[in-house]
């Protein structure tokens, strides 16, 4: 049974955009912009972000010495990251408040930097959890099982009882759209909405505690 949703933030419960951010700092210069872009966002570097070995600003400084041209851009992709951030998902609000009151655990994990307070002050629909956790907070970044387990042991939760609810997942606009079946259907759903790396590992704990049960009983 589930009993608990564990939502992702960007582009589920906020919507960001990169690309209109980083127009708003190069204005028509695309080929320009595309070129920061290319060295800004790549996979690496969002995982040196978001996982916060290195405070935001540290990284984006070394990025800064490496790529010294755009030394005025860089300095404003730090000092306004906070609006790549565009506002809320429109109907996730609603649709926190309706699973709250159906009796459901709401819960936050995310890859976010340390601008992620910056974003929480300027959008509260970010500070409605029982308990959240952060990848740098965690120093963990999805899709790591561990930052997963991370929130399950820190809030004491069942795995096979979250239903997670991320960017890469089951579309929002599916479940904003159809509250009324999502609330019906979630007290059947399995651990098939578990992220696939840590459904294996909820699998054998459940299967572990099956037989720890069976022993007890006498029955194997």
């Amino acid at each position: 049974m589930i009993r608990n949703i564990v939502f992702d933030f960007g582009n589920v419960l906020v919507n960001y955009d990169f690309n209109l951010f980083l127009k708003s700092i190069f204005g028509d210069r695309k080929e320009e912009m595309a070129a920061f872009k290319a060295v800004a966002c790549t996979p690496e570097n969002m995982d040196r972000y978001d996982k916060g070995d290195q405070p935001f600003p540290e990284v984006v400084a070394d990025l800064c010495a490496k790529y010294p041209q755009w030394e005025p851009e860089w300095r404003e992709f730090t000092d306004r990251h906070v609006d790549v951030v565009l506002g809320e998902v429109p109907g996730m609000r609603a649709l926190i408040g309706r699973l709250r009151e159906a009796g459901y655990g709401i819960y936050g994990l995310s890859n976010w930097s340390c601008i992620i307070y910056q974003v929480m002050e300027r959008f509260d629909i970010l500070s409605v959890f029982d308990g959240r956790v952060i990848s740098s907070e965690e120093k963990l970044i999805k899709p790591d099982e561990a930052i997963y387990h991370r929130l399950c042991d820190k809030y004491h939760l069942r795995e096979e009882e979250c239903l997670f609810i991320d960017d890469n997942g089951r579309p929002v606009l599916e479940i904003v759209g159809h509250e009324n079946r999502v609330l019906a259907e979630l007290d059947c759903r399995t651990d098939r909405q578990l992220p696939a790396a840590f459904r294996r590992t909820a699998n054998r704990r459940k299967r572990k505690r099956l037989a720890g049960n069976r022993i007890r009983s006498g029955r194997r």
